[in-house]
């Protein structure tokens, strides 16, 4: 039997961790006997079709109608078409033409961007929200964030696509002051339509999965009825596992950052953390992941520069990024926004290494205070500085944590409950 597995981005332009997700599952569910294809937007015109890690891929132009994937999906015929994403290339338009043309149709949340026009589920940028979509509060937080200097999570909403129907973003980078004041204006309304769109898509998708908790509450807030609703947490792929070799160097912790270099992703709220500590204060901390937006590499690298303890390096190959990690003491990761994994940190443990991580959202859902991991104050230097003060006057407290960490949840399990549930709720070929 034949399944589809959308999402927003995919390989080789992006790998990301949704990316990542949907390629680990797509290999898994071949190995439990379903034909699995990929289909994704691609900026530019015209259609292609390559394989990418056993799997044929097809990618359609992001700005065209949802013609281009429903004439696809019509040769195909699969009995399965999973959406991963809800983005401007892969959003109501597409779902509701795939649902509409009879094919059975699943939903997964991997972001909070389906909610929050903001794009980080802090509420004034500061404390978590509960994600449902009230126009006239999301709108006014929204307005605050694009007040709020320094504040790039907004802007990293834009290319997110924060409007399900794939219409216009709010106040669009290079709009003049007009057109981003009728957008705003606009912003309720469109909210309103969002929610709309949200409860049509819960009522008429065959099941809705979320992959952490607060993805869940935030579902149901919105309108997803409980029996329709699947929570079915990310897993690790391939290449991670513990080799059992020593981490620790003349007793000097190494930690590592493994993520997209952004500030929503706290990056340099951890260089702030370490060049916070006193110099006799000993560790080294490396930084790797794919660079964002210029201005904020380019600050990253000033807070960088001048302290030995910290170290930023090229992203990795895909394949070496298990070595990498095994060779450190701990991870850790610093996001200043609502995770809903993230899937560094199965990583993480499957290669062996303890967490240290902001305290909300899915990080706060996986790691265990004192038994796996160490949770600090989201956003706050100071928190984070405490704990690494705590970790280079005492480093074998990592090795202790690292014995904590159990089990590790993989790709192969989430496989299997797609599987269970696709065939549980029914399967047919239109």
């Amino acid at each position: 039997m034949k399944i589809i597995l959308t999402v927003g981005w995919y390989f080789p332009e992006q790998c990301g961790g949704s990316e990542v997700y949907v390629a680990g599952l797509a290999r898994e569910l071949k190995k439990l006997g379903w034909q699995v294809l990929v289909a994704a937007p691609q900026d530019g015109e015209g259609e292609r079709t390559y394989v990418h890690d056993g799997i044929e891929v097809y990618r359609y132009p992001a700005r065209a109608s949802a013609e281009p994937l429903l004439n696809w999906l019509r040769q195909q015929r699969p009995a399965v078409a999973h959406f991963h994403s809800l983005t401007g290339g892969l959003g109501y338009r597409h779902w509701r033409a795939v649902q509409q043309a009879g094919f059975p149709v699943y939903l997964t949340f991997h972001m909070p961007t389906a909610f929050c026009c903001r794009g980080s589920m802090l509420r004034w940028g500061q404390r978590p929200c509960d994600g449902e979509v009230r126009p006239w509060r999301c709108t006014a937080c929204y307005i605050h964030s694009r007040l709020c200097a320094g504040d790039s999570v907004a802007d990293s909403a834009h290319s997110s696509g924060v409007l399900l129907g794939g219409g216009a973003c709010p106040a669009q980078p290079g709009a003049n002051a007009i057109s981003r004041l009728k957008t705003l204006i606009g912003l309720p309304a469109a909210l309103r339509q969002r929610r709309a769109q949200l409860q049509e898509m819960f009522s008429r998708s065959r099941r809705v999965v979320a992959v952490c908790e607060w993805i869940r509450k935030a579902l149901l807030d919105n309108g997803c009825s409980a029996e329709k609703l699947v929570l079915s947490r990310q897993g690790v792929t391939e290449g991670f596992a513990d080799t059992g070799a020593e981490k620790t160097d003349a007793g000097i912790p190494r930690l590592g950052y493994l993520g997209r270099l952004d500030w929503g992703k706290g990056d340099g709220l951890l260089a702030e953390a370490v060049r916070s500590l006193p110099s006799d204060c000993r560790m080294q901390v490396e930084l790797r992941g794919i660079p964002g937006d210029a201005p904020h590499l380019q600050q990253l690298e000033k807070l960088v520069q001048g302290d030995g303890r910290l170290r930023l390096l090229p992203p990795l190959p895909t394949a070496e990024v298990g070595t990498w990690l095994r060779s450190l003491d701990a991870l850790v990761v610093p996001s200043r926004v609502m995770e809903t994994g993230p899937l560094v940190i199965y990583e993480a443990w499957a290669a062996g290494l303890p967490v240290i991580g902001a305290g909300h959202g899915g990080i706060a859902e996986l790691v265990q205070e004192g038994v796996n991991g160490l949770l600090f104050v989201p956003g706050s230097v100071s928190s984070l500085a405490k704990i690494l003060r705590q970790v280079c006057a005492d480093p074998s407290r990592l090795a202790s944590l690292r014995k904590g960490i159990g089990p590790v949840r993989d790709m192969r399990e989430v496989a299997e409950e797609m599987d269970e549930i696709y065939r549980r709720v029914g399967i047919d070929v239109p």
